[in-house]
């Protein structure tokens, strides 16, 4: 029997092995706290922007989730296609950080529906190609450990949100959004450029 922290000192010294599996988890981390910003501020987005209700803002918040169903399927049946893992890894980070920005400036409840479903596209895909890489890149028995600290990583979304908001109430929703995807662009930029993946 391995004690957790063992098993947490194995998982890290793969990473530490691994240059582009250390990539991916940081990719995670400025994801998890930087692309998904305007999540949490969909009620607002709701009630402020688009002047909807309950029923409006549940289908809102449903978007998100149908993207993520459509790509889940999209990469599932074109599977084989997708061996570039890293490069879609952070087009998806990317592209979610945009999108998001995109969101909180609209004022149409028919874009906004669309950029949330986008939102939900490309974050599936960064998951699943994050996934991807860290499984084709770790040693079969190191898996589960690199899984964990995976799952571990994604715990950078509630203080991404929690970021937003209070940068939100000193200044202004589009203001949050705006500075936390420029920083989560740089961000990517930078560990894009120090672990190649």
């Amino acid at each position: 029997r391995v004690s957790f922290r063992q098993s947490l000192g194995e998982g890290f010294a793969v990473v530490r092995r691994n240059p582009p599996v250390a990539g991916a988890l940081l990719v995670a981390a400025a994801s998890e706290g930087f692309a998904f910003t305007a999540i949490p501020l969909v009620p607002f987005i709701a009630k402020n922007s688009l002047d909807l209700g309950s029923a409006g803002l549940g289908l809102l918040l449903a978007a998100e989730g149908f993207g993520s169903i459509l790509a889940s399927l999209a990469v599932a049946i074109a599977s084989r296609r997708f061996t570039a893992y890293g490069r879609l890894m952070l087009i998806g980070s990317g592209a979610s950080m945009l999108i998001s920005f995109g969101i909180i400036t609209s004022q149409w409840f028919p874009v906004t529906l669309i950029l949330l479903i986008a939102l939900g596209s490309t974050g599936a895909t960064f998951f699943m190609m994050q996934t991807n890489l860290i499984l084709s890149l770790t040693p079969r028995a190191s898996r589960g450990r690199l899984v964990g600290l995976q799952m571990l990583v994604i715990g950078m979304f509630p203080i991404g949100s929690l970021m937003v908001g209070a940068l939100a109430s000193w200044t202004s929703p589009q203001l949050a959004v705006a500075f936390m995807s420029a920083a989560g662009l740089v961000a990517l930029l930078l560990i894009g450029l120090a672990f190649p993946v």
